[in-house]
């Protein structure tokens, strides 16, 4: 427990605090798309589209920081032989990806506070307390998912292979699963295909809670399957790896 909380320390300065490029960005890309186009079009837009449109950046945010930014700075552990350093030190690497998945959590509910506040105060979206607390533990508990994958990802190939496939998975990632236009706008074929992202099943979840009340089971049972797919296979890879 000592180990993990003198690395989660460690991490927390050398990851957020000295590392505000990755911590900036992954907040204003996303803040800048949701008050942009929510500007452009705020005369003839219901207030529940406002809010669909805020789930959506929310969920974009986190997968930058949960895919992009976690590649990066794995990749920065590798290239700093800091990954190597568990081998010699004896630290169990669940501990090492325990702790840097606690500090990207703790970035991922910073960032969507932040968005929230300026959905609130700017955009002038209303939310009962309820509401905003279901949006930001629905958008974390997806992030984890996208950050266990992005995780696996990195063992994929060298760092250009790795960064390349990172950042051409995000964006197509975030088309295809509704979060920049509806679903409703691409072919049948093509929304089955979205509607089985994780991204998309977030937003499923998170929509219906709001707007009925309920849960949508089948995005539910979705994200625990992407879940349990994720946790297998991190396992399976750092097996590979250990045996190197």
């Amino acid at each position: 427990m000592k180990k993990f909380l003198v690395l989660t320390q460690m991490n927390f300065k050398r990851l957020i605090f000295r590392n505000l490029r990755f911590f900036s960005f992954d907040i204003l890309m996303p803040a800048l798309f949701y008050l942009i186009f929510t500007k452009m079009v705020n005369q003839s837009v219901p207030k529940e589209f406002k809010v669909t449109y805020l789930v959506s950046m929310l969920i974009f945010a986190t997968l930058l920081s949960s895919i992009i930014t976690v590649v990066n700075n794995i990749l920065d552990d590798q290239e700093q032989h800091f990954i190597r350093l568990m081998d010699v030190t004896s630290l169990n690497p669940s501990t090492y990806y325990g702790s840097f998945f606690l500090t990207i959590l703790f970035l991922t509910v910073v960032e969507v506070i932040a968005i929230e506040i300026i959905a609130y105060v700017i955009v002038g979206v209303q939310l009962s307390l309820i509401n905003w607390s279901i949006i930001t533990l629905c958008v974390t508990f997806g992030s984890i998912i996208l950050m266990i994958f992005g995780s696996v990802i990195t063992f994929m190939g060298d760092a250009g292979m790795v960064n390349l496939f990172s950042s051409m998975l995000v964006f197509p990632l975030a088309l295809i699963s509704g979060l920049w236009f509806p679903l409703t706008m691409f072919p049948d074929w093509l929304q089955q295909i979205g509607k089985t992202l994780p991204t998309y099943q977030t937003m499923d979840i998170i929509n219906q809670l709001i707007n009925r009340q309920k849960w949508s089971l089948p995005s539910l049972l979705g994200e625990l399957i992407w879940l349990a797919l994720g946790i297998m296979l991190m396992f399976i890879v750092q097996r590979k790896r250990s045996k190197v």
